[in-house]
């Protein structure tokens, strides 16, 4: 299954997919140490897919990473803007010896300044084959900006079937946005990421092989089920009838996700029944093959926080990035429609990238909020601590010093940030009650990407 930016000649066993368009997720720009482990060390997408291989012992894993712009360092060099990356995929079994690495340097250049930042949601994706024995096996993918020495990890484990063991067998799902047929061919636009959030409202499709070595097999019917993390179904497709009289043959059905499905991780699940079969009540014998992956929802900008509380409790986390006449305004909204619109007002006014889907700011400045409540708590929410404000509105500090002071069991901690800006907090109790010894301007407020 080769993913291409221009068309290319193809063998009659594969379809070419021409990738039109990407749709980024809401990943939030991380960045230096602490930050860049919160939520998978987010700052580029990746997924991997398994699928048939021309030989009998080795089975194909395709893995695909896509880089955003503004997850990279531009410098002008001339009239153009240059960035460096390093990317690094590793391939370990299931006891973690490596079985497969691969590395390389990517340049990227660019004339327009805009371009640099992901006005117009550019990003670097490459496509990487391994060809590997059916087995258990953890991927972890590094990509290290080279200007800004700053890496983010991302890793996940994948099962590789042995698909010649089974006479009728699927492949991994990919997801994809959009796809278009132009004769032979088919335009997909791929989603490289679990994160569906933003294809909530659309719903999208499920694009996979169906492996066929039986002459009794020439269709099947394909169900989609979405399971939560208890292990219930919340939904289920009505049946597909595809064709697979070939050997080898793409397929894809839709899917259409709940509108009011709530964040967490799921597990899509792809069944291919026998074409006799009931999809009402299906009963394991008349399972053909299962495939299954998992996605997951979080908050966007474009679908917010779900339920009234979560809502209100966003707004008064806005103290840190909104004036007060602004969060005035958002909470004298007289019907929770209004509040929530007003609410999401404010943040498209803040959004860097408007002709995107994605707005950087917002899930900029609630990854802070997330992480803050995880590293900062101490008597109180971490993000209402002192710790918690200083991160949330000024990020990572550069460098960070602590001081124990043994005759009066103080604790001293400073925050180092560009400019030679530094604050101070005490622990007075020795118990991670950290305050804020340095003056901070009641003004100071969240600006995106500092």
């Amino acid at each position: 299954m080769d993913i291409n930016f221009r068309p290319l000649s193809v063998s009659t066993a594969f379809m070419l997919f021409v990738i039109t368009a990407l749709l980024l997720a809401s990943n939030a720009r991380m960045s230096a140490q602490g930050y860049s482990s919160l939520n998978e060390q987010k700052g580029f997408m990746f997924d991997a897919l398994c699928f048939k291989g021309k030989a009998d012992t080795l089975q194909r894993l395709d893995v695909f990473v896509v880089v955003p712009y503004q997850h990279l360092r531009f410098e002008k060099k001339g009239e153009s803007y240059l960035a460096q990356y390093s990317l690094q995929i590793l391939v370990e079994d299931s006891q973690g010896r490596k079985v497969k690495e691969k590395t390389q340097k990517r340049v990227r250049k660019e004339t327009e300044y805009s371009a640099t930042v992901g006005a117009g949601s550019e990003f670097d994706y490459t496509q990487h084959v391994f060809a590997l024995a059916p087995a258990d096996y953890h991927i972890e993918v590094r990509v290290r900006d080279l200007l800004a020495q700053k890496e983010n990890v991302r890793k996940r484990n994948v099962a590789v079937l042995d698909f010649h063991e089974f006479p009728f067998a699927l492949s991994s799902i990919m997801i994809a946005s959009a796809i278009e047929q132009r004769g032979a061919r088919f335009a997909v636009t791929p989603h490289v990421t679990d994160d569906v959030t933003v294809l909530i409202s659309d719903g999208f499709f499920a694009f996979f092989e169906s492996y066929n070595s039986s002459p009794l097999i020439t269709a099947f019917d394909a169900v989609t089920q979405l399971v939560d993390s208890r292990g219930a179904t919340i939904s289920q497709s009505s049946p597909s009838r595809l064709q697979t009289a070939q050997e080898q043959r793409q397929q894809f059905v839709k899917v259409e996700l709940p509108s009011d499905l709530g964040p967490g991780s799921y597990t899509l699940k792809l069944i291919a029944l026998r074409t006799d079969a009931s999809a009402d009540e299906i009963r394991e014998k008349d399972i053909l093959a299962v495939s299954e992956r998992t996605v997951r929802v979080e908050w966007s900008a474009q679908f917010g926080p779900i339920g009234e509380e979560n809502l209100w409790k966003a707004i008064r986390q806005l103290r840190y990035a909104a004036t007060q006449t602004e969060i005035d305004k958002i909470e004298s909204s007289t019907t929770a429609e209004k509040r929530r619109n007003a609410f999401f007002d404010f943040w498209k006014s803040k959004d860097p990238t408007p002709n995107t889907l994605r707005n950087e700011a917002y899930e900029e400045f609630y990854a802070r909020i997330e992480y803050a409540n995880q590293n900062y708590r101490s008597y109180t929410e971490g993000w209402l601590s002192d710790m918690g404000r200083v991160f949330i509105i000024f990020g990572t500090p550069q460098d960070v010093r602590r001081q124990d002071n043994r005759a009066d069991g103080k604790i001293i901690e400073r925050w180092v940030f560009s400019g030679n800006r530094e604050f101070v907090f005490v622990d007075f109790s020795g118990f991670g009650d950290f305050r804020l010894s340095t003056a901070l301007s009641p003004g100071e407020k969240y600006v995106y990407g500092r």
